[in-house]
């Protein structure tokens, strides 16, 4: 499937993803799209900012920022299936980052048989959880590019496609992980809910999602990397926390979360200009810098829930 980045057609306004509300408190973001900007890396994972984004408004009633108007579904799948991929290293990095958190959670967990992980990617933490013993390992990505670039021990494990529930039996599953991949979805309630039901008694759904009340947003405004075109809504504690409720879970935990990357990777994401972010790049990497690990609290949450008997 071939995409055409022009046939960007957006819908109505429409109602809140989440409590399907329509009610409003703010605008946080206008519309701001350049389509002869959008290519292939666009849609692909851990890119260089394009400072596009669409208009954003804040729900009155569980706080999820979300676009409205929105892109067409058909639109948003055909570009994630056609997104470019060349962020292993960094892919790398994140699944280091996550399996951090997935360690403090191990012990609550009834067994490590089986775990999904939404939005695979190239397959990263696919390795971590081996590492970690878990013996049924799978993923699912809607992007080709990652998959073929996947470690060989884990690239079988990769389904690609977008998660339905359809691919895995009710109750067959103690861990489903979901990192920054909710802010992608068209239905965040249905993939909530699909969690809930693949998951066996006791199972955990953890997820790492973009915070949109945290400091540094807050001060970036839509300067910040997470408003970007790729986003059709952000979070806060309040509407994550609603998240987990109106997917059936019974308990739900949610912190801010510390991120370690090397240093040129913060700069890639830093909202400077072009002009002025090459000769920084290019200055850190002559002082041997660029590869120095800087821990940030930079705005995201992370947040798990139980499926109760």
């Amino acid at each position: 499937m071939s995409t055409n980045y022009s046939d960007l057609i957006l819908t109505a306004n429409r109602h809140c993803p989440l409590c399907y509300s329509d009610k409003t408190t703010q605008i946080l973001t206008d519309q701001k799209i350049n389509l002869d900007a959008i290519n292939r890396h666009s849609f692909s994972s851990r890119k260089t900012p394009e400072s596009m984004h669409y208009r954003m408004v804040v729900c009155a009633e569980c706080d999820l920022a979300y676009a409205s108007p929105a892109p067409e579904s058909s639109w948003i799948r055909s570009n994630y299936t056609n997104a470019a991929f060349d962020t292993v290293a960094v892919s790398s990095q994140a699944a280091l980052n996550h399996a951090k958190l997935l360690d403090s959670l191990l012990p609550r967990l009834p067994n490590r048989r089986a775990v999904l992980d939404i939005g695979a990617g190239n397959g990263a933490f696919l390795c971590e959880l081996v590492n970690r013993g878990f013996e049924n390992v799978s993923g699912i990505e809607p992007s080709s590019a990652p998959i073929d670039m996947a470690h060989e021990s884990v690239k079988k494990n990769i389904d690609q496609g977008f998660f339905d529930g359809a691919n895995h039996e009710a109750g067959s599953l103690s861990l489903i992980t979901c990192f920054q991949v909710l802010e992608h979805v068209e239905d965040i309630v249905k993939l909530a809910r699909s969690a809930f039901s693949l998951l066996e008694p006791g199972g955990i759904f953890l997820t790492v999602a973009h915070n949109y009340r945290a400091f540094p947003n807050r001060v970036l405004k839509d300067r910040s990397p997470i408003f970007d075109i790729e986003h059709l809504q952000l979070f806060s504690e309040l509407s994550l926390t609603h998240l987990y409720k109106v997917g059936g879970f019974s308990n739900c935990v949610v912190n801010s979360m510390v991120n370690s990357y090397e240093l040129a990777y913060w700069l890639k994401l830093a909202p400077l200009p072009q002009l002025l972010k090459h000769p920084l790049s290019l200055f850190i990497k002559r002082l041997k810098l660029h590869n120095v690990q800087i821990s940030l609290r930079a705005g995201n949450l992370w947040a798990w829930g139980t499926k109760h008997n």
